[in-house]
């Protein structure tokens, strides 16, 4: 006859009984260890989707709340001008406003092409102008700055020559270029790409276009003013015009998916705490005769519950532990990916109250899932599985 099985030793040195058979339980030693390792791969999965999904969402909220990374230098822009009369009606009660530090009037045009691409070039006629990412901003006639994919797409860096060609008139201009740095695209009317366009100098923008007249007042506001009294006081010399810097096309769609995410993250760590309390439960029923010869030798049944309960919680901790550090480099290339594609300048950010909180319910759902496995093995009769056995 074959000898009896016996129990794993109780406890090495100064461990605990249960710390000890848990951890024979990670370490897969014995019958019923091999489905802890998809658990443990699941926990790394779960948190490392969470927090790339805080990390984006964070940094994508960022760009939105401060709207000089989408390109908006200013705070609020004003007037649907219908001609040069009222342009310069506009500018003449902007500038009378002890409110407004500073004002551009912002053209922009759409049939411009910049060597063949069409594209929105805009020109600031004013002590305001674009976001610059390197370089800097065109000031004489003869100068562009690009978006960051116009640039790339166009193959051309610092210091190249471009040809922009628009229609004055009956008839087609070009100009020659240099190209003096890299900017973010605020187009205020097309809502384009902040990383697609180009910016000119008001004279050259004239030169391309010169029937075209700003229908758009940009300003910044005075930072000793109080906000609300400054924007109110705008409001009153342009009612129905005053608004907040818009945000760009692609900017609204990506707001639309801001929710995916979490949606995602919700989804994978609920499949993660299925696997966890599947691989706990196969583990105590593999190992449920020497669960049986533990508590015959006189293990009590808290004993046995701590047993899941500690292999539940180096699941957990290594799942945790390798999850933040994949979120981490996650969540920074995922938005340096968004990034990238828009064409902003936006470095990511590292959100602590999401990533606390993350962390947080993943330690309660792995406390939660090994405490319910442990009740389930206290609940199976020694005796009986002895006698099976």
């Amino acid at each position: 006859a074959p000898p009896p099985r016996r129990a794993d030793p109780a406890a090495g040195v100064g461990r605990t009984p249960a710390s000890a058979y848990g951890g024979a339980l990670v370490r897969g030693t014995g019958r019923g260890g091999r489905p802890t390792q998809a658990a443990a791969l699941g926990a790394v999965v779960a948190v490392a989707v969470a927090l790339t999904g805080a990390v984006a969402v964070a940094s994508f909220d960022r760009v939105s709340r401060e709207p000089e990374r989408f390109g908006a230098t200013w705070d609020l822009q004003v007037g649907n001008f219908d001609g040069p009369e009222q342009l310069a009606a506009g500018l003449a009660l902007a500038r009378a406003n002890p409110a407004v530090d500073a004002l551009a009037a912002l053209e922009t045009s759409s049939i411009v092409t910049v060597d063949g691409v069409g594209m929105p070039v805009l020109a600031y006629d004013g002590n305001l102008g674009p976001a610059v990412i390197d370089g800097r901003a065109p000031s004489a006639p003869g100068e562009v700055a690009l978006g960051r994919l116009t640039a790339e797409e166009l193959g051309v860096g610092l210091g190249d020559t471009v040809t922009l060609e628009g229609e004055n008139g009956q008839r087609l201009t070009s100009v020659e270029a240099i190209v003096v740095g890299r900017v973010i695209v605020a187009d205020t009317l097309l809502g384009v790409s902040p990383g697609r366009g180009a910016v000119v100098a008001p004279e050259t923008f004239t030169t391309l276009q010169d029937l075209t007249t700003a229908q758009t007042l940009v300003l910044r506001l005075g930072p000793e003013i109080d906000r609300a009294t400054a924007v109110a006081s705008v409001a009153a010399d342009f009612p129905f015009t005053t608004d907040r810097p818009s945000r760009p096309n692609v900017l609204r769609n990506l707001a639309r998916l801001r929710s995916i995410p979490a949606v995602l993250a919700i989804a994978v760590a609920f499949l993660a705490a299925i696997g966890l309390a599947h691989a706990l439960g196969s583990a105590a029923h593999a190992r449920r005769a020497d669960l049986a010869a533990l508590r015959a030798m006189g293990a009590t049944r808290q004993q046995t519950a701590r047993a899941l309960i500690w292999c539940g919680g180096q699941l957990g901790a290594v799942g945790i532990a390798l999850g933040l550090a994949l979120g981490v480099i996650g969540g920074r290339q995922t938005w340096r990916l968004v990034n990238d594609r828009v064409g902003l300048a936006s470095g990511p950010v590292w959100p602590w109250a999401p990533v606390a909180v993350v962390l947080g319910a993943a330690a309660v759902v792995v406390l939660a899932v090994a405490s319910w496995a442990g009740w389930m093995a206290t609940r199976v009769a020694p005796g009986a599985v002895l006698r099976s056995e």
